[in-house]
């Protein structure tokens, strides 16, 4: 196996189509990346890190650990900077290789908990001292933690996310982490959905260090960026199921690959009578910022309709189009929570209960989700309503658990 380039499985719901007649079919590809890791890339990151009132106590003492943690995991080839915002915005680190430790943790340790919540402009500031010092061969992200809501500066949610995804365009990417049950949620999917990053709900403080462990892990098991797919059919009408942005030239804009975590993407296809031909295109940004290509070719032999109509369903992507359906499921459990019908939106849960023996053998991680999900929402809908939009973002970017 060429370890430089992705594996790509091409899955069929059957392994065939019909001969006389249009067929649709549901496809599964599933993205991976080469196992041998060849040493981590070079990050530059930007934390921006809310010490608003609301930050006192037990969560900005997390919050600053999980930044020592981050200074600790980080080399002298990393850059780092440190934003502290609340409606004022502190410089405590303009972005720096991580060289003097001891002295970065200082700074740290000189945080103290204040007034309102700018979260535009923290995030704004850190992303400036990334962009500042973009490096086409490195990994550069934004990673935001608050606890509140935007209630300083540009607080529409929308125009936020237009900032956040024209620096996406540029290179620089954001993960979104939101602490405890009063943040706002959709804007921390929307950012984290537009800028090419993750979004984390911290249920506790006491999370925050493992958190950011996930997060680094992922940083560093990244094996490809940028990356871009398009399916190449003629005749053929394609419908992606997953919320990927789609480029003007028809490519699809996918979130990094990581090693250990495959990506997961579904097509229906609407197919002519007889043989199906087409090809895969997908390309990326390899560790050392340079374009890479792989065209993969696609085909599938045409039966009669006897045959085909005996043909085995593969069970794969029965159960990938089983959690593509709770998934939405649980965008329709989350409307009828911001209509305040609870019942209503634990019902919909349970909707899903005649797909989890499909699930179970593929996804159980989505088997335990579902199963805690319809007693939470009566117990506590906040918590449930963050829950569900972290899992609905996790499944629509074609992710099993966080990267």
């Amino acid at each position: 196996m060429n370890e430089s380039i992705p594996r790509v499985e091409f899955i069929p719901l059957k392994p065939a189509v019909r001969l006389e007649g249009e067929t649709r079919l549901e496809v599964l590809f599933r993205l991976h990346a080469p196992e041998r890791e060849r040493g981590r890339p070079r990050l530059n990151l930007g934390l921006a890190l809310d010490r608003s009132g609301s930050m006192a106590g037990g969560k900005l003492k997390r919050a600053l650990e999980a930044a020592a943690f981050l200074v600790q995991e980080l080399g002298p080839q990393d850059r780092l900077a440190i934003v502290a915002y609340d409606d004022q915005i502190e410089q405590l680190l303009p972005s720096s290789p991580v060289t003097d430790k001891p002295a970065l943790l200082a700074r740290l340790r000189g945080v103290h908990h204040g007034g309102s919540t700018n979260l535009f402009e923290g995030w704004r500031e850190a992303a400036y001292q990334v962009a500042q010092h973009l490096d086409p061969a490195a990994l550069n992200r934004v990673l935001l933690l608050t606890d509140g809501l935007a209630n300083q500066g540009l607080t529409q949610p929308e125009a936020i996310a237009q900032h956040v995804g024209e620096l996406a365009r540029r290179g620089v990417s954001t993960t979104t982490l939101g602490i405890g049950r009063d943040f706002n949620e959709d804007l921390l999917v929307l950012m984290a959905d537009r800028g090419g990053g993750q979004f984390y709900f911290v249920e506790s403080a006491a999370d925050l260090p493992r958190i950011f462990a996930q997060e680094l892990s992922g940083l560093s098991a990244t094996f490809a960026k940028g990356v871009r797919l398009a399916l190449v059919a003629p005749g053929v009408q394609v419908r992606l199921h997953n919320a990927f942005a789609e480029g003007p030239q028809g490519q699809y804009q996918l979130p990094d690959l990581i090693r250990g975590l495959p990506l997961e993407l579904a097509f229906s296809l609407l197919l002519p009578p007889g043989p199906f031909r087409g090809e895969l295109w997908l390309s990326w940004e390899d560790e050392e910022g340079r374009r890479q290509e792989l065209r993969l070719p696609l085909a599938l032999e045409a039966v009669g309709e006897a045959e085909f109509q005996g043909l085995p369903e593969h069970p794969e992507v029965l159960a990938y189009l089983a959690k593509l359906e709770v998934t939405r499921l649980r965008q329709e459990a989350v409307a009828w929570l911001d209509r305040g019908m609870f019942q209503e939106a634990s019902a919909t849960i349970q909707q899903a209960a005649p797909m989890l023996r499909t699930l179970a053998g593929h996804y159980a991680e989505e088997v335990d989700e579902l199963q805690a999900l319809s007693t939470l929402i009566e117990e506590d809908h906040l918590t449930a309503r963050k829950r569900m939009l972290e899992q609905t973002l996790r499944n629509l970017k074609g992710r099993r658990g966080q990267a």
